[in-house]
């Protein structure tokens, strides 16, 4: 699916969702079929909780915490 298309989706509230060793508690998702080989995707309502860098050479999602959150 490409940005323009639209898609019919559900809204829930995981009550937590971990990455790596980062939880995250009462994170918003929305739930659809992804196309293809896709397990999920990340959006902004969890990676907003950290500051993130991608290495894509490495296939690698690098999570830390901001100063304003609590380990």
């Amino acid at each position: 699916m490409s940005a323009s298309n639209v898609a019919i989706t559900r809204k829930a509230t995981l009550n937590s969702l971990r990455v790596g060793n980062m939880r995250e508690q009462n994170i918003e998702v929305s739930v659809h079929e992804m196309p293809g080989n896709c397990d999920g995707l990340l959006g902004m309502s969890y990676l907003g909780r950290f500051n993130f860098a991608l290495i894509p050479n490495k296939q690698l999602l690098e999570l830390t915490r901001t100063a304003q959150k609590k380990q």
